[in-house]
């Protein structure tokens, strides 16, 4: 896991995004319970402004993982549909300076778990 800490880099004070609601990205253990309650959150969350979201869903289309999550309920994805995402958003994922190619970046980077365990899964989940 390449994030070491919660990064929320698009909704900071002043900025476009800064009353947007996010999506969470983060790798859970398999099975744990995660209710955003003190100590039940995980302590490595990617925060994606809804509406970025909703960008790249539109540029990978109905068919693609992305589209297909309910981004208002916890989904959980095992490590094969995780690396299925991030393969999905890679071509996404490039230098441009718009914010949903940053935002297709930063989710590719969450990368697999640093074991490679299949013990994870990726969460995501909107507001």
């Amino acid at each position: 896991m390449a994030l070491q800490t919660n990064s929320d880099p698009f909704r900071y004070p002043g900025s476009a995004y800064e009353g947007s609601e996010p999506v969470a990205f983060a790798w859970v253990p398999k099975g744990a319970p995660v209710t955003w309650a003190d100590g039940m959150a995980p302590a490595q969350t990617l925060w994606i402004p809804e509406e970025l979201v909703d960008a790249l869903r539109a540029w990978l289309g109905p068919s693609s993982l992305l589209s297909s999550l309910n981004i208002y309920k916890q989904n959980r994805l095992p490590l094969d549909s995780a690396t299925r995402l991030f393969a999905e958003l890679a071509p996404l994922a490039n230098d441009s300076a718009d914010p949903a190619n940053v935002a297709a970046a930063r989710i590719c980077a969450l990368g697999t778990p640093s074991d490679g365990s299949a013990g994870f899964e990726l969460l995501v989940e909107g507001p």
